[in-house]
Parts: C-alpha cells; structure tokens; sequence
C-alpha cells in the first residue's frame, strides 16, 4: 500500500433505507450463531465470547453493502473545505442513526487505533485466516482490471467458504466482501470515480486505487479482530453495532486514504 491506513475509526453509523439492516429488533434468518456464552457481546439478548464470533455469509455481505453505502453518502456532495480530511471528519460526525454514542466520542477526541496486517497477524494469531488475506491482498496488487479482481476475490472467497481447516473464516471473508465491495465503488460509480480524480497519485493511479481496496478489506478484518475477537469494548456491545463498527471501519479507511 502507499502507506499504512491512517486513523481507522470505529464507525457505527445507522439510519435510513440504506442502513435498516442494521437496526432490526430480531434477528434475519441465516444469522450467525455461537457456542459460548460468557462474555461482552450481545445477541438477543445473550452474551457471546467474543473469541468464539464468526459471522454469517449474509451478514458478511452487509457489512461489504454498508461500507460502500456508507461512503456514498459521504462523497454524495463534493468536498469544499481546503482542509479535506476535516470536513470528511464532520461529515462522518454528522451522521445521524443508532449505536453512535461511543464511536462518534471516539472518534471526535481522536482515540484512534492504526489497522494493517501487522496489527491483524500479531493479535488474531490465525495463520490460514492470515493467509488468505494475504492472498487477496496479492490478487488486488496483481490485478490487470478491475473485472479480473473481482472475478479473482469471488473465487478466493469460495475457496475460503469450501476451506475444511478448522479456522475462523470471518477475517478472511470480511477482507475478501469489503475488496470486491470496494473495487465496485473506486472503479465503477460516478462518485467514487470523482473522488479519485480529484486527489494527487504520486505512485501512479494503479497502485494508489489498488492501495485503497487493500485498505478497505484490511479496515474491515482489523475492525473486526480489535471489536470482535479481541476485549476491544468494555460493557455489552450489540449484535447490529458490531456489524455496523466492522462496516464502518472500512468505510472510514476509504476516506481517510482517499485524501492523504
């Protein structure tokens, strides 16, 4: 990547069509359940060890659909400010929705923690998680196009899904969903493509869009291994929160990277 992530905030930004999902009283079908029951995080009204988590295939999508969703709306009015990132910050803040409490505090007083595959590796400890991330990070920074990578992040993720070994395979797909989310994003809608235009490459264009999908799928496996496998919150955290932090994160990584 060009550097590593800058500042990936927790996000949990619900609200409107677009974020419904998110906000369900009860749990959608084909939600994903767990064993353990002793520790912080909350799913109809039951506590999960948060060492135990793994998401389902669906809400694994979700969060890929909130972080481009999220961005839209961010982006969806051109930047004015000279100072970009700031008024990118406000605009997150601005957000309005559910779950927001914590991370807009965390956020707002800059108690920001950095995610790359370092942090990932050293506190996941999953070395065939870790390896399949590894090699969708190869598949985007080798990618000739943006419809070879996504073809290539789809195989991988069947790969993963079809994977016998027994590992948590959340990691893995949450980087896998967020990079082929991403590249849709960067690549193939307007705003996304606006955005780009309107920002220095100094590496060249390629590398620097294949920078920031790496980046969206490492916010995204990092948010989750820091709120979800790790005692990241103290207290309860429920279920649509922690899909939506994950989601968010990602998103974030987007724009930080998108302008510096």
């Amino acid at each position: 990547m060009k550097k590593l992530i800058y500042g990936i905030a927790f996000l949990v930004v619900t609200g409107g069509a677009v974020l419904v999902a998110c906000n369900k009283q009860n749990p959608a079908p084909n939600r994903s359940t767990e064993k353990e029951t002793t520790a912080v995080v909350q799913k109809a009204g039951v506590n999960y060890e948060k060492s135990s988590i793994e998401l389902s295939p669906d809400e694994i999508e979700e969060i890929g659909i909130l972080h481009n969703n999220l961005l839209h709306q961010v982006f969806f009015e051109p930047l004015v400010s000279n100072n970009y990132q700031l008024e990118v910050k406000k605009r997150f803040l601005e957000l309005k929705g559910d779950n927001l409490t914590f991370i807009k505090s965390e956020l707002e007083n800059e108690k920001i923690s950095n995610f790359d595959l370092q942090f990932i590796n050293e506190n996941f400890q999953d070395e065939i998680s870790v390896s399949f991330i590894e090699s969708g990070m190869s598949i985007v920074n080798n990618g000739i196009s943006l419809d070879e990578i996504i073809i290539d992040l789809k195989r991988l993720k069947t790969t993963i899904m079809n994977d016998h070994e027994n590992f948590n395979r959340t990691t893995a797909l949450l980087f896998v969903e967020v990079a082929i989310n991403s590249a849709s994003f960067w690549l193939d809608t307007e705003i996304g493509s606006n955005v780009i235009a309107s920002t220095p490459h100094p590496q060249g264009l390629s590398k620097w869009v294949k920078g920031l999908i790496v980046a969206d799928g490492l916010g995204a496996s990092g948010a989750f291994t820091g709120y979800g496998l790790l005692a990241g919150i103290t207290g309860p955290m429920g279920w649509g929160a922690l899909i939506a932090t994950v989601g968010f994160s990602a998103a974030w990584s987007s724009a930080t990277y998108a302008l510096t």
